[in-house]
């Protein structure tokens, strides 16, 4: 994994794709020109590359569209506890009481029509010392079929959307269901958007137990680590709310604490509209 100052990105896979559509044209020179017409090497070339374009787009640390922030750099016993697809108007701010309640902050990446319909609670997040990234406008894993400048209007309208609760102007992107490809790492370049990764899954975006839950980060959970959890769900009570003060207990027992991704990653959460 690469190390920039205060960050660690995923490793830049990008040169896996030329020599695999190589490999392809191989297999289409040889199919036409030989005749036999061979179709296996054909097929085995575009498995390939299938293969690394699937994992590109569902592996957010496979860096194969770029290298991505997954994490701090170790060795000051500081980790992120970041939260997604919230503002929820009754689970979000329970979140953020357990954390309070240890002196700890975290960063909530928010969907911007949900901040439309509650912005009283991403001000309050703010207010009382979280930071606020972007989740997209509407939240949905269609977004990675999105022209450009379509993916560029929906960071601007949750971005915007923010501002208006807030008055600032968030910088950090996460993406629906950590879904890339090249025009998503394209669009959030050219307005300034970071995009960041984790480094832990929680898993707990669905229905799950809290020990489940628990189990997962506390076996994981390292020095520099970007942890992901949910602060809403769709169909109930996010499993968050009761694996959170086990999580805090062990992230305490091992010496370490949580703050916002600024402190962890060295970089401002608040930038300036593009």
């Amino acid at each position: 994994m690469k190390r920039m100052a205060g960050q660690v990105h995923a490793p830049d896979r990008r040169w896996l794709i030329p020599p695999a559509l190589v490999l392809v044209a191989l297999g289409i020179g040889l199919y036409w020109l030989h005749p036999a017409h061979p179709v296996l090497p054909f097929f085995l070339s575009s498995m390939l590359l299938l293969a690394i374009v699937a994992a590109g787009v569902v592996g957010i640390r496979t860096g194969v569209f770029g290298p991505v922030v997954i994490g701090g750099r170790p060795g000051r016993q500081r980790v992120s506890l970041t939260f997604d697809d919230g503002p929820d108007p009754v689970t979000t701010m329970q979140v953020a009481d357990l954390l309070e309640e240890r002196g700890l902050r975290a960063t909530f990446f928010v969907v911007g029509h949900r901040v439309e319909q509650h912005p009283h609670i991403v001000r309050e997040l703010v207010e009382r010392g979280h930071e606020v990234g972007i989740h997209s406008f509407a939240h949905t894993p269609a977004a990675t079929n999105f022209s450009v400048p379509r993916l560029q209007d929906d960071f601007t309208r949750c971005s915007a959307a923010v501002n208006a609760a807030t008055d600032r102007w968030p910088r950090m992107y996460r993406p629906p269901v950590g879904l890339l490809n090249p025009r998503v790492m394209r669009a959030a370049k050219a307005g300034g958007w970071v995009i960041v990764g984790w480094t832990v899954g929680a898993k707990d975006g669905i229905r799950t137990e809290p020990a489940r839950v628990v189990r997962r980060v506390t076996s994981r959970v390292r020095d520099g680590d970007i942890v992901l959890m949910h602060d809403r769900l769709a169909d109930g009570k996010p499993a968050a709310l009761e694996a959170l003060p086990p999580i805090l207990d062990h992230l305490e027992s091992v010496g370490l604490r949580s703050v916002p991704l600024s402190e962890l990653l060295g970089e401002s959460a608040w930038g300036s509209p593009p």
